[in-house]
């Protein structure tokens, strides 16, 4: 018995060790300290020396130190707990002096991961133009990675303990997700609730045919995200999701917002897997009227909050980026096509291989350039090789200034299945791109049909057409450009204060 009571001891100290770490009573430090304890305890056993010990003690002796033993550990426990009590309360204290610094309101932004999409670029480039001194900035990212960390400017305190640089699109990054899921996982308690939401929302999921691995744990990392004992003046998720629920259900604050940048039925999400989170908000803004439009249907109860936020486009500092060296060093000499996105579902890339391969057939002289990473890459890779488009589908990865690859280009296509407002078309269009874009919601509100750009539908035959017709017309293809990048830029909303951001009437 006495041989069988260290390793039983040692695993039970562990399970003791992550339940108490997933009910936010230890640290991560504490934690991992006790687990390192249980983790000697099953292999001491196998120790020669701890083995004839063992063997040599007599029951009574054996019992006496079990429960001596236990005691020690319970202490020791019961330590650790305070310990780490003691920790948080400290850490309540200082947050608290840190949100009042010099008579400053506080802000809290949260975004999901900080990776060069739109979303999170449109985020920089508020952080940069809305100087309001009235206010301490702080930023939160659930997932704690995003090569734009790089960027922040100086004033901005973040948050996250380790934040990472790393790119959430390389393999390094994905299996850096993928333990941040695992920990958001075990944090703060609730394993079976969070498990039943993934089966319920995977199920649901799966009668779609539709399955988001990003939607579906968007709400495990809200639940197992850090909570922050102070509260704030005012919260805002910058990105529906899973910014959104961790605002609505773990941030204390006075006022809380969110942005929405999508069509949000489109893009998969529903009334059951927000839980109701967007009662907890008294402003919703959306990026365009469209996407405004969309969320209403979903949620007409909250049409009186709705507002809108513009993206914010900096002219002048895309145009000067456009002017620097770089581009396209092929040597092809036939037309040029570009498409700037991820890699997803979303943006309808293997629509666009069917459109390629309709051209190529029809002897147009082509190629087809992308910009962007993502989960579908390995997906149209083979797709791209089915149909012999491999030197014509080029897929030049993410970029760091993309601009001169618009300036050089001969069309620039956006061919997506929805879209909410999106950052590279308006960039395109700012830069005198002739513009294609997909009939739906985000793009439509983008040009007007014949005179600064082409609208398609969603159809490879279709948008064959219209690409071959816009190349073969090189005077049509000037006047568009022409007409697009002479529209005054869109302004976003150019506040000076987030207060007067707030209180904008819709």
């Amino acid at each position: 018995m006495s041989l069988a009571v260290v390793p039983a001891a040692g695993i039970i100290l562990i399970l003791i060790s992550i339940r108490l770490r997933a009910g936010g009573k230890l640290n991560t430090n504490l934690c991992a300290l006790w687990g390192i304890a249980g983790t000697l305890l099953i292999f001491a056993e196998a120790l020669p020396p701890v083995r004839a010990f063992l063997r040599g003690l007599r029951a009574g002796t054996a019992w006496g130190l079990l429960v001596c033993g236990g005691c020690a550990v319970s202490l020791g426990l019961w330590a650790s707990v305070r310990r780490a009590l003691s920790w948080e309360r400290r850490q309540e204290r200082n947050m608290e002096d840190t949100l009042r610094r010099d008579g400053k309101k506080s802000l809290l932004l949260v975004v999901n991961t900080l990776g060069k999409a739109g979303a999170e670029t449109l985020l920089l480039q508020a952080l940069r133009r809305v100087h309001d001194a009235s206010y301490e900035v702080y930023l939160y990212v659930l997932m704690g990675q995003g090569e734009l960390f790089n960027q922040l400017p100086d004033y901005v305190n973040v948050l996250n303990r380790r934040p990472s640089a790393m790119s959430v699109l390389s393999g390094a990054g994905r299996r850096r997700m993928i333990g941040s899921v695992l920990r958001a996982f075990f944090r703060n308690g609730g394993l079976c609730r969070k498990a039943a939401y993934i089966v319920r929302t995977l199920a649901a999921m799966c009668r779609k045919r539709r399955v988001q691995l990003d939607k579906l744990l968007w709400r495990t990392m809200a639940e197992g995200a850090p909570r922050f004992p102070a509260g704030f003046d005012m919260a805002v998720a910058w990105m529906e999701g899973g910014a959104a629920y961790y605002v609505a259900d773990y941030v204390k604050a006075e006022k809380k917002a969110a942005l929405i940048h999508v069509d949000y039925e489109s893009a998969g999400y529903t009334r059951a897997m927000d839980q109701d989170c967007w009662r907890a908000f008294s402003r919703i803004f959306a990026v365009s009227r469209e996407v405004s439009q969309g969320f209403e249907a979903l949620y007409p109860e909250y049409a009186s909050r709705l507002r809108l936020f513009p993206n914010m486009i900096d002219l002048e500092g895309i145009r000067e980026r456009a002017r620097e060296g770089g581009g396209f060093s092929d040597s092809w000499q036939g037309k040029r096509l570009l498409t700037v996105g991820r890699l997803t579902y979303q943006k309808g890339y293997d629509m666009a291989l069917d459109a390629l391969d309709i051209l190529k057939k029809r002897g147009v002289p082509v190629r087809w350039y992308v910009l962007g990473e993502g989960e579908e890459r390995k997906a149209l890779e083979r797709k791209r090789a089915k149909l012999g488009l491999t030197e014509d589908f080029v897929l030049l990865g993410a970029v760091e200034n993309p601009y001169p690859y618009y300036a050089r280009t001969d069309v620039y296509v956006h061919a997506t299945r929805f879209e909410g407002k999106s950052l590279a078309l308006q960039e395109a269009l700012a830069l005198g791109c002739a513009a294609i874009v997909s009939d739906c919601n985000g793009n439509r509100e983008e040009i007007t049909d014949g005179q600064d750009g082409l609208l398609c539908p969603f159809d490879p035959a279709a948008l064959a057409d219209r690409v071959k017709r816009l190349l073969e017309d090189e005077e049509t293809r000037k006047e568009l450009g022409r007409r697009a990048g002479s529209r005054k830029a869109e302004s976003g909303c150019r506040r000076d204060s987030w207060e007067e951001l707030w209180e904008q009437k819709g």
